[in-house]
């Protein structure tokens, strides 16, 4: 994963409020925590306020989706799935993704397209009570019930795909749309977001072995939910591991936090993690103001120019100096990263405008 690779991100969902994206194993603890960040993030999202509980409903739903139609072949609790919210404009999409097997499909598929033709609220209720009291459906289409509530919270039909990964499984995508009192007013000027731009990212994620993105605010409100979202993910870990990973993760946060330039009243920012094979990425990139560049630039060449061995001295260095310049750059949370990781830090800077530029950085850890 490159600097580039971030910028690129960031820039793919520029007109998101809030992006958050998990590739992984979902659990109780996973469903807490994605819940707590989305709707910790509704105070800054105009119109949402009053559509708290029925997206934590409809977020909760998506996610136990995953578990009730999840392959759990491999003995993870929930399956692997995926799951991707946005706010664009005054409109929310949830959507996930998980592997079912292929000889669930066409049930699954007769009960979405049953809940999609239905024609108001009576006729879906009318559903409701029939997939209530068939055994013969209910046990076949496992989340029957479920998908007729979530079409019932959001009045919008339901977006579905089913891509076969093989003979015997097909990946289930499943897209939920959620508009303000506003969107609703206006629908046609909402924006559209079809189900295949899930899709290809969940197929990108993959292929960039990425498990986690959050691009949006940093508020201690988003951020507090990202962090216990990674610890979680790292219980399988050694000890050694997760306090190295923790402690990264918070200088990383926190330099977006605290040091980010703010646009718009907010403090703008994107996190990635990755994995492969005994190893993570972790990678962030905010705006900066353009007088800031020069000297955030020279700081990280310093640092990536000495050994690990010296960076220790160097912090020493840079501490006993107690300059207000160092304090605003962050020098020192610079520094800390760099002993942690296990390659030199990758940076760049992306000139935005004559007032602010782009700086993502990567680590390895």
């Amino acid at each position: 994963m490159q600097p580039k690779n971030i910028h690129n991100l960031f820039n793919d969902f520029i007109d998101d409020h809030l992006c958050f994206v998990y590739r992984g194993s979902f659990s109780n603890k996973t469903v807490t925590n994605l819940t707590n960040l989305v709707v910790g993030s509704l105070d800054d999202v105009s119109g949402f306020v009053s559509l708290r509980n029925r997206l934590s409903f409809l977020m909760i739903e998506s996610i136990q989706n995953i578990a009730k139609h999840g392959d759990k072949s491999e003995d993870k609790s929930g399956g692997e799935g995926f799951f991707l919210t946005r706010n664009v404009g005054n409109t929310f999409f949830i959507t996930t993704a998980n592997v079912m097997e292929g000889e669930n499909v066409s049930a699954l598929r007769e009960i979405l397209e049953k809940v999609n033709t239905a024609a108001d609220k009576n006729e879906l209720k009318n559903l409701y009570v029939t997939v209530l009291t068939d055994k013969k459906i209910s046990d076949k289409g496992g989340a029957g019930l479920g998908l007729i509530e979530m079409a019932r919270k959001t009045e919008q039909k339901l977006e579905f795909d089913f891509v076969p990964l093989d003979e015997k499984n097909s990946l289930f995508y499943l897209q939920l749309r959620i508009m303000n009192k506003k969107a609703l007013e206006n629908p046609d000027v909402e924006p559209s977001i079809p189900i295949s731009v899930a899709r290809n990212f969940y197929e990108r994620s993959c292929k960039d072995d990425f498990v986690m993105l959050h691009r949006g605010s940093f508020s201690e409100d988003v951020i507090f939910p990202v962090l216990n979202m990674v610890e979680h993910d790292m219980l399988r870990h050694a000890l050694s591991i997760q306090k190295k990973m923790f402690f990264v993760l918070v200088e990383l946060l926190q330099n977006i936090s605290k040091h980010s330039y703010i646009k718009n009243g907010e403090r703008e920012g994107i996190f990635v993690m990755g994995q492969r094979t005994n190893q993570y990425i972790l990678a962030t990139g905010n705006y900066i103001h353009n007088s800031e560049v020069e000297l955030l630039k020279n700081q990280l060449v310093q640092i990536n120019g000495v050994e690990k061995a010296q960076l220790k001295d160097l912090y020493r260095e840079l501490l006993r100096e107690e300059t207000e310049t160092i304090s605003e750059n962050a020098g020192l949370g610079l520094i800390d990263i760099a002993r942690e990781s296990k390659e030199k830090l990758l940076f760049d800077f992306y000139p935005v405008n004559s007032e602010i530029s782009f700086f993502s950085i990567v680590t390895t850890l």
